[in-house]
């Protein structure tokens, strides 16, 4: 299900880590466990609705599903009880994994719940993977992803950032998120380690953990590295810790550049990388080296991977792209639908190397006063005043903070960056900005404030 790239020699090394208890498995441990339990799985495909909770137990189970050859759709532990329903609706899971019991559901342990009549429709003999693109899953569209899919994206990430057997990650990000899962299969892939921990990298305990594991990899999105640029990094980080994954969402070059010579400075550097869900997490990584010749750039494709520019759009081709999309169980018995190439909707360009350079989102690309604005580049730049978010209303631009507004110098220097007016740039301050769980921020919630 997940290559394994490394020699036999770090067989013995720690695969996974639970930071709760300090229990953990070895790679051949972790194997010898995950074929031990596979076995112990029916025969008929089914399909497991898993609580992604970052614990030793939970993501041995789900694994030994896939193992198995059964599909898994994970979604967040925090799943309200309607969204819950409604998934359970629609879709119709052989087993629950990790939630309350439930009206038409035996108890199989303390964990699984099986489903007491079955649902006859078959789940096609690929799908592995359910994954939202929804930070809340609060959609109930789905990604399905192959077994293939998973393992190239697997292998490849860990090739392009040279994971050796010696790194070690901590899960900063949800595991029914598809950047936080891939942090899962990259370093098991490679025979790093994984520890499994649930803390913020915002809170005093993570780096106490990160001090006692030696983690040396750190995951982000562009909300995680600007909270982590008003506090002392350096100061905070373990020596082990040399490099940083930068990913979901459009982060400002300056703070691009800031990470990465912090993390140059302790011998490693920053990896800025583009992805979608619907191509299991990664297509394109900018290594270290590159940042600063290249920097705003998301680099180059993954190996097996390839970029083409087609009226101006980017796409993306490679054995990790989706089957296609899913809505409910009866979505779940079709193939393949993209042939490998997915269409990202977003804008882009490539450079005469293959480097691939973004210029904005269908649907978040606009028009203020005749010129065309990348909203998320907007947000990226408002966000050094704090955590921001832009939106279009009637002919101008309004400006989100979370926190005290910029005065009248600042707001006047921030339209003149954008070619604009102060006059057509609004700001207004509120309470918070509202974030998925993918580290995203959440335009549904966000039009609700306004």
């Amino acid at each position: 299900m997940i290559p394994r790239l490394a020699p036999e020699s770090s067989a013995d090394r720690p695969a996974l880590i639970d930071a709760i208890d300090g229990r953990s498995l070895s790679h051949a441990r972790l194997a010898e466990r995950l074929d031990r339990e596979a076995a112990l799985w029916p025969a008929r495909k089914g399909l497991a609705l898993v609580a992604a909770a970052p614990r030793l137990d939970r993501v041995c189970r789900w694994l030994s599903l896939m193992r198995a050859g059964h599909a898994v759709m994970l979604v967040p532990p925090e799943l309200t009880p309607a969204r819950l329903d409604r998934l359970v609706e629609r879709y119709r899971p052989d087993w629950l994994l990790g939630w309350p019991s439930r009206p038409g559901y035996a108890d199989l342990d303390a964990e699984v719940q099986a489903i007491e009549r079955p649902d006859p429709r078959p789940l096609h003999d690929d799908l592995c993977l359910l994954l939202s693109t929804s930070g809340s899953s609060g959609a109930p569209r789905m990604v399905r992803l192959s077994r293939r899919a998973v393992a190239a994206n697997a292998t490849s990430i860990a090739q392009a950032l040279a994971l050796t057997p010696q790194d070690c990650v901590a899960t900063t990000l949800p595991l029914s998120y598809s950047y936080g899962l891939s942090l899962l299969h990259s370093h098991l892939a490679a025979g790093a380690t994984v520890v499994l921990s649930g803390q913020s990298v915002l809170e005093r305990g993570f780096w106490d953990m990160a001090g006692q594991y030696g983690l040396t990899f750190l995951a982000g999105v562009p909300f995680v590295w600007q909270s982590l640029r008003r506090l002392d990094l350096d100061a905070l980080a373990p020596a082990s810790l040399r490099f940083a994954t930068q990913a979901g969402g459009r982060l400002d070059p300056r703070l691009i550049e800031y990470f990465h010579t912090l993390m140059a400075r302790r011998g490693g550097g920053l990896f800025t990388m583009y992805g979608q869900t619907e191509a299991t997490a990664r297509m394109t990584v900018l290594p270290p080296d590159q940042v600063p010749v290249r920097l705003g750039s998301v680099g180059r494709p993954i190996p097996g991977g390839r970029i083409t520019i087609r009226d101006g759009v980017v796409v993306y081709g490679g054995d990790n792209v989706m089957m296609g999309y899913g809505e409910s169980r009866n979505d779940l018995g079709r193939g393949d639908e993209l042939a490998g190439v997915l269409d990202t909707g977003d804008y882009g360009r490539l450079d005469g190397d293959g480097y691939v350079w973004l210029e904005g989102r269908a649907g978040r690309v606009v028009k203020v006063m005749g010129l065309r604005l990348d909203l998320d580049e907007v947000q990226a730049r408002a966000a050094l005043f704090g955590s921001a978010a832009a939106l279009v209303r009637g002919d101008d631009l309004l400006v989100l903070v979370a926190g005290p507004l910029p005065d009248s110098t600042a707001r006047a220097a921030f339209a003149a960056e954008l070619g604009l007016p102060p006059v057509v740039v609004r700001w207004r301050q509120v309470a918070a900005i509202p974030w998925a769980g993918n580290g995203k921020i959440d335009l549904a919630a966000l039009e609700a404030l306004v």
